[in-house]
């Protein structure tokens, strides 16, 4: 963290022009007379009509304006070097806050047969979550463009699952029903997404398709605007268009940035990313408001907190970590070892989107 805002003190020096104003330094418009001053300011002060009572009224009312902004700079100054660079305390969480949402009634879940459009569900929490909703009997209709971000045969065995799942579905109900659609291509693709809501008609939205990682999003910043933030919005505008009943979205816990709560909150505010991944997220987040304002749209997103599991993504710690020990190779450290991280079982992740 970098140190605190300290103001520097501005020092007398001639030499020195970056205090100087026009008109004000010292050297400017020197008087060289002090009688002459003293005659100038009584003849102004005899055109005014100002008596000696006046003056000082005057000087007392000067006076306590500028101390009047001398403290409120002086506020301002001490919240800086209270809360480090940024000019506005931040609220911070030690202990859980479900209390925030006591008064937010609770919506009951839908168990009607549903038809779920899923971005990405090629990848982890994507598959994952396809999978589940196969099983309780919904169709799937799964848009993935199927990037290399990490080895795209992890995708395409995770596609598979799914049509074996879809097949098992059929075959335990004894129907050919078409429970799952799977298309090739990116979310951008306006004719390509265009053809897939007016085929599919889906009443709901499962929007998880985005880059992933902090690391190559500062290397590829625009690659991460248009894939996440671009994608995202295109996606809010088709479930717009064709009057989607409700679209989860997935953000990630990233947007918490350095955070300084031991209990991380959704009241927390959240305005100070720290990687362009990041900040694709929270923006994601801000533009779902926005589209809920707008047009009364049900959006709901969802911060991630690092995900584990099955089928987990091989660039993720725990894979990493386990292929390493398996193959008797030194596991990696970065920093001194006493930093903690949360995780977070797919199961539970996938509980909480399709709920």
């Amino acid at each position: 963290m970098s140190s605190p805002f300290v103001p520097h003190k501005r020092v007398s020096n001639d030499t020195d022009s970056s205090f100087h104003q026009e008109g004000n330094g010292p050297g400017v418009h020197q008087i060289s007379s002090k009688k002459k001053k003293l005659a100038s300011l009584r003849m102004m002060a005899a055109r005014m009509n100002l008596t000696p009572t006046k003056i000082v009224v005057s000087l007392v009312a000067l006076v306590l304006v500028i101390l009047v902004l001398c403290l409120e700079s002086d506020s301002e100054l001490i919240s800086a070097q209270s809360f480090g660079p940024s000019l506005r305390s931040q609220k911070v969480f030690t202990k859980p806050s479900p209390h925030l949402w006591k008064d937010i009634p609770i919506v009951p879940p839908d168990t009607n047969q549903k038809k779920v459009l899923v971005t990405g569900a090629g990848g982890f929490i994507g598959s994952s979550v396809a999978y589940k909703l196969l099983e309780r009997g919904d169709k799937v209709i799964v848009v993935d463009e199927m990037n290399d971000y990490y080895d795209v045969r992890i995708k395409e065995a995770n596609l598979e699952i799914l049509r074996q799942k879809a097949k098992e579905m059929n075959e335990k109900d004894g129907a050919m029903k078409r429970r799952l659609e799977i298309y090739i291509g990116d979310i951008n693709d306006h004719d390509l997404m265009k053809s897939v809501f007016e085929r599919e008609n889906p009443d709901y939205v499962c929007h998880l398709a985005a880059r992933a990682g902090v690391r190559p999003s500062i290397q590829d910043p625009l690659l991460y605007v248009r894939a996440n933030v671009q994608g995202s919005t295109n996606m809010l505008n088709y479930s717009r268009d064709y009057n989607v009943k409700n679209i989860v979205v997935a953000s990630s816990s990233s947007v918490y940035g350095e955070s300084g709560s031991t209990f991380f909150s959704e009241a927390e505010d959240v305005n100070e990313p720290v990687s362009p991944y990041a900040a694709t997220k929270r923006s994601v987040e801000l533009i779902s408001y926005t589209y809920h304002h707008l047009y009364n749209m049900n959006i709901t997103n969802l911060r991630f907190f690092t995900v584990y599991g099955p089928r987990g993504r091989p660039d993720m710690a725990p894979f990493i970590f386990i292929s390493r020990v398996t193959r008797g190779e030194e596991i990696e450290q970065y920093g001194d070892g006493s930093t903690s991280r949360d995780y977070t079982y797919i199961d539970d992740i996938v509980d909480g989107v399709i709920r």
